[in-house]
């Protein structure tokens, strides 16, 4: 059976667990992390089966393994940025702070609550840095278009930016 570290962190995803000032942090991180992410590609992969089940989202026959690996690569990066914020801040009320402030601005950087050509120069710029931009953008033109045109280097950043952030998390 899990320990009190797997079980708080399989709950939180991105919160560490935290029973009395008992953190889970520093060597304690990098033993869970298989663990973790296949259980957040478990949980956030059938999300969207579910939602074309409930015919909420309804891409292509073509298009389902490029949705596939969007979503998994998805999962995946923001487990990674998880790992990374629990094992750099202490505190699950610091943590969830900060992932939901993180979140707020990776998502308008990505173009999730607006157009990235409507920004300035300079924050277009800054959002080709951004996951969330590609994970956008490949979500879009999966669901919304009839080719894949692009998808390549959306998947090609996501899974980069999921390395990326999985390998660091792992060793902190």
């Amino acid at each position: 059976m899990w320990n009190k570290c797997q079980r708080g962190r399989v709950i939180t995803f991105v919160l560490m667990f935290d029973d009395a000032k008992k953190n889970c942090f520093g060597s304690e991180i990098s033993d869970v992390i298989p663990g973790e992410l296949i259980i957040s590609v478990a949980i956030f992969l059938p999300v969207p089966f579910f939602c074309t089940l409930a015919h909420v989202v309804s891409p292509l026959a073509n298009h389902w393994p490029a949705f596939v690996v969007l979503n998994t690569a998805t999962a995946l990066c923001a487990s990674g940025l998880g790992e990374i914020l629990g094992s750099l801040l202490h505190g699950s009320r610091v943590v969830a702070m900060a992932a939901s402030v993180l979140a707020t601005y990776l998502f308008f950087l990505g173009g999730g609550f607006t157009t990235i050509a409507f920004l300035p120069n300079w924050l277009q710029v800054v959002s080709s840095f951004i996951p969330t931009r590609y994970a956008i953008a490949g979500m879009r033109q999966i669901l919304f278009y009839p080719d894949l045109i692009g998808v390549q280097h959306d998947l090609t950043v996501l899974i980069g930016a999921a390395l990326g952030s999985v390998i660091p998390g792992s060793f902190r």
